[in-house]
């Protein structure tokens, strides 16, 4: 059975657990930076917003997760001088600026949309709806009018995924480094929600 609960409602241990699975799920981007798991969990387990992740467990083991972010408050708040240390200055300030322009930015949406990010599952559980009960979760417990997610071109099965739980594309970019990234385009996508606005219009 595959329960969904907010992070914060956790003890700060689940922090390790929730960077594991991260890096389990990001690990083909992040190896550009380095293959050393323990390095890489250094790096992100400080980073994890525990106030905007939300996990799945089973058997009380994290086997996904998923931020639900605004402009004010993302799911990943890398530090450059944990960077710096862990990989080097030089090394360190590549990497963080590489994964800053990502995960660090500055969003454009309203307030009121929800900007859904960092969803990944554990190897061995995927295929099981994880990650489909995950944005089902957030998307009738949280109250934004919107939610908007990215997914690379390459990346088919989430794209399916998201197409059948009713997000619609709404753009295509091109990334910069694509073959460093492993992919040519980033597609925006969008699924209408149950805040307030779209409550007054109904």
């Amino acid at each position: 059975m595959i329960t969904v609960k907010p992070m914060r409602d956790f003890l700060p241990n689940v922090r390790n657990e929730v960077a594991k699975v991260f890096i389990e799920a990001y690990y083909d981007e992040l190896a550009h930076i380095t293959k050393d798991k323990n390095k890489l969990l250094k790096v992100f387990t400080q980073a994890i917003n525990q106030e905007v992740f939300y996990v799945a467990l089973t058997e009380q083991e994290v086997v996904g997760i998923l931020a639900c972010s605004t402009n004010d408050d993302r799911g990943l708040k890398l530090d450059k001088s944990t960077f710096r240390e862990t990989f080097g200055f030089i090394k360190g300030n590549i990497a963080y600026n590489f994964l800053n322009s990502d995960f660090n930015r500055q969003l454009t949406y309203p307030p009121s949309t929800g900007y859904i990010e960092c969803v990944g599952t554990l190897t061995n559980y995927r295929g099981r709806g994880i990650a489909s009960k995950l944005i089902e979760y957030v998307t009738k417990e949280l109250h934004f009018d919107e939610y908007v997610l990215e997914v690379s071109d390459t990346n088919k099965n989430a794209y399916r995924l998201y197409e059948k739980l009713g997000f619609k594309v709404f753009k295509k970019v091109k990334v910069k480094w694509a073959k460093m990234k492993g992919y040519n385009e980033t597609i925006f996508m969008k699924l209408q929600g149950q805040g307030p606005h779209n409550n007054n219009i109904a």
